[in-house]
């Protein structure tokens, strides 16, 4: 996935996030996982892919999923 994709979906999802009240336990749970991930990005500019640090894409495509579901 390309970074211009993944800062629309980012984008996409923050907007969602600030109509957002109240998730129910899948959803937080899905959060938390993506939560993890971005730290782990976050934290490692380089986007090293070792299995302890996901790729962009695979981000990207759980960042969709969670897009998806509060569509």
């Amino acid at each position: 996935m390309k970074s211009e994709e993944l800062q629309q979906s980012l984008a996409k999802l923050h907007e969602e996030l600030q109509r957002t009240t109240q998730v129910d336990a899948d959803t937080r749970q899905a959060m938390a996982n993506v939560l993890d991930d971005l730290q782990r990005v976050i934290g490692n500019p380089l986007n090293n892919s070792s299995p302890s640090h996901p790729t962009v894409p695979s981000m990207a495509a759980k960042l969709k999923v969670m897009v998806k579901e509060f569509e």
